[in-house]
């Protein structure tokens, strides 16, 4: 123990002798460590194990064709009540109604379910009860339980809460209980906690249809636990002679709406992390994987980077090591030497970590609008399994820059050593060094091309002109699909908003629409015009959709106080619509189309409706993705066309984001009780399909820029060192006759070498992998142009040459006396 410490002792001193190599060690082990730490717990977050009470006993219920489609309520009951494998079975289903009673209207996303769910999950109530099965009788009163988050977000933490009564889809429920926060749902709870739990009495009122009995029309996903003794195997042959008795019980009742054999399947719900098919687990798992190998990369560059280094600075030592080995010293004990320096700056740099590690985490948790109602927000901690990841990184960082260089300095035999000439002992330990340049510089021009890439997509979508002026629109978007938001409510409603809106300051013009050409349509519908048939974009608006919008009306006229609901039915036609239809835009004019609202699988068809075309509109992007002009549009006056789901759409000369508030504030004095969907800025509601893109842009570049900056900065130093061993050999070069110049470009050759090919074996691999992401990710890979290759590569060269030009200038200014003093 007394040499241990001796040790420790000499190794601090060692580093404080060189302060440089002990911050850059520390803060390389901090960064690499740190940020595999965050995106671990991250990952962790994404796939934390759900929230059930001895979850190995519970298993899902599905359907297996399609695979793991959803149960009909009456598949659920039958399966209920004549079950014996497990000991109960509990039902649930993901709805979106809105909520109020608390603040303005807004969609919710919540669970509808059985009266078993709770007792099954083992999930108590923190104030008042949870939902019980006589909760699902069509009789008892509409209750609702609430989540902890939505016990403090809407009502402050009042611990008289249990009692009162919030509107959902405008009907009364009584909130009976409130959920602890540790138990978020079993719909996707690691991403979109459950704010609500109601019945499933209640299903129609929330806007959920359990009445269908059709194998592939399903709404409730169903888990059960096992009794004891039984099993998986046992609950799957039972489910299988349920299925076969539900078909025999129709086809002798002469239900003919199934083509094919009802079949169960049961899975074991721990083996789902992310949602309740595994589907989605097995989309999501080689993302995360890749995310952990590309942060890993970087922690393996940091490593092996520290590793070149400490072999460059021990080499100094060789001879010094040599003669301690042939004066007695076991190998063992000079090997301790070399690990505890490596345990110190592990230790430091680990310590460090924990540090960066949570700061990143705030950014990692941030919340992402991803539909009207739900937000999806990851909870990284840093909780134990989180900080074992964080010890293991820190152990193997030691394993690559600790114990790896030590083993490999003391491994040298004691004659060569002591009788080594340190010109070819320098070219031996650079030529194995330059090896690992080659690959950090290859791993890093993989993540900075990936970002540049990118960065260039991005660039590319934002100068594209969607032909609508989105920078300027704020929208609201509303759902007046409620009974007491019908046509004879709704338009007086909306009347009154839009002449609000008008008196702001500010404000350009307003519309009413049922959505945007592109993001935001509304329910696509079916144009005919022999022989055109193609699928289009419905947007029903008020007269002063185009000027709100920014599109130009090229033929004919817009909408105006001629197109009243009972007159003539009328169409505005896009552009390309008009000329595939009527090969002119103009000829359109005054022609006759047939249109056709789209439907959902199993709702009746909707007759075709005659339309007169009095005006043809500038193209716009159409569909729901920007840059896409492959599906036309169709405007219709919305006096003629009223729909449920409406979008407000005011246009502002400055910045739109202010204005979003505003319009809900003015709706709130108008009927607070009127259903908001969604709200947002033109650029956020229309185009904001780049954020894929944002998002692994931005981590790839930040990636990359921590993987080149510690390969640059190792290439300095491993060069510093490897030309300070190489002063005798500088020596004799000038003595014989070698210019400075020489000498400087052959250093900065042999620290260019390994840059170079690293940086082609980084382009070759980032278009092969590439090549064989496309087939997955057709619609999100951007294109690899030479652009942003070149500038990576540009910048590369540059960084390396400055890198290998400081220590070649100082190898150039050896003096020759002093360096063949020794000889």
């Amino acid at each position: 123990m007394r040499g241990l410490g001796r040790d420790v002792r000499h190794a601090w001193r060692r580093l404080q002798r060189s302060p440089a190599f002990a911050v850059f060690s520390v803060v390389s082990l901090a960064v690499g460590i740190g940020a595999t730490t965050a995106i671990y717990s991250a990952v962790h977050a994404l796939f934390r194990p759900y929230d059930i009470r001895r979850i190995d006993e519970v298993l899902n219920l599905y359907h297996m064709r399609p695979p793991q489609a959803a149960l009909s309520q009456p598949e659920y009951d039958y399966i209920a009540a004549h079950q014996t494998s497990f000991g109960e079975v509990a039902a649930w289903a993901r709805v979106r109604p809105f909520w109020s009673g608390s603040g303005a209207a807004e969609v919710v996303m919540g669970e509808i379910v059985s009266g078993a769910y709770f007792h099954l999950v083992g999930a108590e109530a923190e104030l008042g009860r949870t939902l019980q099965p006589a909760d699902d009788r069509a009789d008892a009163p509409a209750v609702v339980v609430i989540s902890h988050t939505t016990w403090i977000s809407r009502f402050g933490g009042d611990p008289d809460v249990v009692g009162h009564t919030v509107n959902i889809n405008g009907r009364p429920f009584i909130i009976v209980g409130v959920i602890p926060a540790t138990f978020r749902g079993v719909d996707m709870p690691n991403v979109l906690p459950t704010p609500f739990w109601v019945p499933l009495s209640n299903a129609a009122a929330v806007g959920l249809d359990l009445t269908r009995f059709e194998t592939d029309n399903g709404s409730l996903h169903a888990k059960g636990r096992l009794r004891p003794g039984r099993t998986a195997t046992d609950a799957a042959a039972e489910l299988t002679q349920l299925a076969n008795q539900l078909d025999l019980a129709q086809m002798s009742s002469g239900f003919q709406g199934r083509s094919r054999a009802r079949q169960f399947e049961v899975r074991p719900a721990a083996s789902v992390r992310l949602w309740d098919s595994p589907d989605i687990d097995r989309l999501f798992t080689p993302v995360t994987t890749t995310l952990i190998a590309l942060v890993g990369l970087v922690l393996l560059v940091a490593c092996t980077n520290l590793a070149n280094l400490a072999i460059a600075r021990g080499a100094l030592r060789k001879q010094e090591i040599a003669v301690r080995v042939a004066l007695g010293a076991a190998r063992p004990r000079v090997i301790r030497e070399q690990v505890v320096e490596g345990v110190i700056v592990s230790a430091l740099g680990g310590r460090r970590a924990v540090v960066l590690a949570r700061a990143l985490m705030v950014p990692l948790g941030s919340s992402l609008h991803f539909l009207p109602g739900a937000t999806i927000r990851l909870d990284p901690q840093l909780d134990g399994q989180v900080l074992l990841a964080c010890a293991a990184a820190t152990i193997l960082a030691f394993l690559v820059c600790g114990l790896g260089p030590a083993l490999q300095l003391t491994r040298v035999p004691v004659r060569e050593a002591l009788g080594a000439d340190s010109l070819a002992a320098g070219g031996v330990r650079w030529r194995g060094r330059r090896l690992l340049i080659m690959g950090q510089v290859a791993v890093s021009v993989v993540l900075l091309a990936l970002a540049m890439v990118c960065v260039q997509q991005i660039g590319a979508l934002s100068r594209h002109d969607p032909g609508i002026d989105l920078e300027r629109l704020a929208i609201l978007q509303l759902d007046l699909s409620l009974p007491k938001y019908d046509e004879a409510h709704g338009r007086p409603t909306l009347d009154r908003l839009i002449a609000e809106i008008r008196r702001q300051p500010g404000v350009a013009s307003v519309a009413v629409s049922s959505g945007l050409p592109v993001g935001l349509a509304s329910t696509p519908g079916g144009f005919v015009s022999e022989p055109v048939r193609q699928r289009v974009a419905l947007v029903a608006s008020t007269s002063s959709i185009f000027e709100t919008l920014g599109v130009a009306i090229i033929s004919g006229r817009g909408f105006d106080d001629r197109d009243r609901a009972g007159s003539e039915r009328v169409a505005i036609l896009s552009a390309t619509l008009a000329r595939q239809a009527f090969d002119r835009a103009d000829l359109a004019i005054g022609r006759q189309i047939r249109f056709t609202r789209a439907t959902w699988v199993g709702d009746p068809r909707q007759e075709e409706t005659a339309l007169t075309v009095v005006g043809v509109a500038a193209d716009t992007d159409s569909g729901y993705t920007v840059g896409r002009r492959d599906t036309g549009t169709v405007y219709l006056p919305f006096a003629q066309q009223f729909e449920q789901r409406v979008t407000v759409i005011a246009r502002t000369p400055g910045d739109a984001a202010p204005l979003v508030g505003v319009m809900r504030t003015l709706l709130g004095r108008i009927d607070d009780n009127v259903p908001i969907a969604d709200a947002g800025t033109g650029v956020v509601m229309g185009g904001a399909d780049n954020l894929s893109l944002r998002i692994v842009g931005g981590l790839a570049g930040l990636l990359g820029l921590v993987a080149i900056s510690l390969a640059l900065v190792g290439l300095y130093g491993v060069l510093s060192h490897v030309v300070s061993a190489r002063t005798r050999e500088m020596g004799i070069r000038l003595t014989l006759g070698a210019e400075p110049r020489q000498l400087t470009r052959m250093v900065v050759r042999d620290g260019l070498e390994p840059v170079v090919v690293g940086l082609a074996a980084g382009i070759v691999i980032g278009l092969l992998l590439r090549s064989g992401l496309t087939p997955l990710f057709r619609n999100l890979m951007p294109a690899m142009e030479a652009q942003p290759v070149a500038t990576v590569a540009a910048f590369l060269v540059l960084a390396a040459s400055v890198s290998s030009y400081l220590p070649a200038r100082r190898a150039a200014r050896v003096d020759p006396n002093t360096a063949l003093r020794d000889l």
